[in-house]
């Protein structure tokens, strides 16, 4: 049971079926009435192997990281190569169900997160610009693999896309404000450059911005009770959270509330697949 904890943590398996969902979800928008075929089963299980790869090949190449923010995950995986070679097994098997079941364009998609983070783990973590566009990139990228798994594009996806990556900005901005001290000296930060306050500010302004890109989903999403409530819980919490980080100059629970507003969202969009 120990070692079955460890390998959850090391996936970060709430992520995995985050993205797993919100996956699915979308490529239900774009692939017909079906509700279940090759590229629907397909599409979530090679975002949620991706998404673990990810998480384990990090924790591999950047263990001096960890061990600053006092997570001594990575120890209980000695040696190191344990936890690359798990990650780069999770990539493989990504890369293959993308390249026998989904389109190129899917493959094509993976295949960049898979480098992206090889790169982020070697050298694109050092400083926020290439650190926090990367990882908002991939975060993001579940809502692309859905969309191109079908065959159309619901009208809501761009806005779902942008949504979901201005939150993640924010919550990978937050992050770097929790993480101020580990990160000196191994990492140029928005904090260490602007400040905690200034980056909370901007951190709440790509809050709201999530917010208020979904404002041109309400006509699609307040025609059903359970999608209005949806949409107006979402519009709540996005508010809630932008308030929060441009008054305090600390970030609490913002990255928290961040992460569960996406789950929501996913619930929201999969209650207006039902009412279609």
């Amino acid at each position: 049971m120990r070692s079955l904890h460890l390998w959850t943590r090391a996936i970060r398996l709430q992520h995995c079926i985050a993205a797993a969902l919100g996956t699915w979800v979308v490529a239900l928008l774009s692939n017909g009435a079906q509700w279940v075929n090759a590229p629907k089963v397909a599409a979530p299980i090679a975002m949620a192997f991706c998404v673990a790869g990810a998480s384990l090949y990090h924790y591999g190449a950047a263990r001096e990281i960890y061990v600053r923010k006092s997570e001594r995950l990575w120890i209980e995986f000695q040696p190191r190569i344990v936890l690359l070679s798990a990650g780069l097994g999770s990539f493989g098997i990504s890369l293959l169900i993308t390249g026998l079941l989904l389109n190129p364009m899917c493959f094509g998609l993976v295949l960049f997160n898979v480098l992206a983070i090889i790169l982020y783990a070697r050298r694109l973590d050092r400083h926020w610009i290439t650190k926090n566009t990367v990882i908002t990139t991939v975060i993001a990228s579940p809502v692309l693999v859905g969309w191109f798994a079908g065959h159309r594009m619901n009208p809501m996806t761009p806005w779902l896309l942008g949504s979901i990556a201005a939150a993640y900005m924010a919550r990978e901005i937050v992050k770097d404000v929790d993480d101020i001290l580990a990160n000196q000296g191994r990492r140029v930060t928005l904090p260490m450059e602007v400040g905690t306050r200034g980056a909370m500010r901007i951190a709440g302004t790509c809050a709201g911005l999530s917010g208020l890109m979904l404002v041109p989903a309400a006509r699609y999403l307040l025609g059903a009770i359970p999608t209005a409530i949806g949409f107006a819980s979402m519009m709540l919490i996005t508010g809630r959270i932008t308030v929060q980080l441009f008054q305090r100059d600390r970030p609490g629970d913002a990255k928290h509330w961040i992460f569960g507003s996406s789950l929501l969202l996913t619930l929201t969009m999969f209650f207006y697949r039902l009412t279609r």
